[in-house]
């Protein structure tokens, strides 16, 4: 009877352990869609500002990557014309090169893209 109590306290121990709604202990690294309107002043440009238009990689000229991406302008011109969301989205060559953003991170970028690279 002891045993059997025993192996009943357990089970509901494992069980109370999984229930959570945390989604990385149900296996779903995915958060929830972008809901709402991304525009680049609001959601991308802090972002941008950031993680790329440093002084050592996207800002003007003089950055190592060769090109800002600073302005709207720059940086739309960069996601229309260049691999910009490859490489975001990218495990082995991400952007940027100290690590690949969040998922969260990149779902603003790919939905700013979905509704048209809108501005403000």
């Amino acid at each position: 009877m002891k045993t059997k109590y025993l192996i009943l306290v357990f089970a509901a121990f494992l069980y109370s352990c999984g229930g959570g709604s945390d989604d990385s202990m149900n296996g779903n690294n995915n958060p929830p869609p972008v809901t709402g309107t991304v525009t680049y002043a609001k959601d991308i440009q802090p972002i941008v500002m950031t993680t790329c238009a440093t002084a050592s990689c996207h800002l003007g000229n003089s950055g190592t990557a060769g090109f800002g991406l600073e302005t709207y302008t720059l940086l739309k011109s960069a996601a229309q014309n260049r691999p910009l969301f490859v490489r975001i989205q990218s495990s082995t060559s991400p952007m940027p090169p100290t690590g690949k953003m969040s998922q969260a991170t990149i779902n603003l970028f790919l939905a700013w893209r979905d509704q048209g690279y809108l501005e403000n």
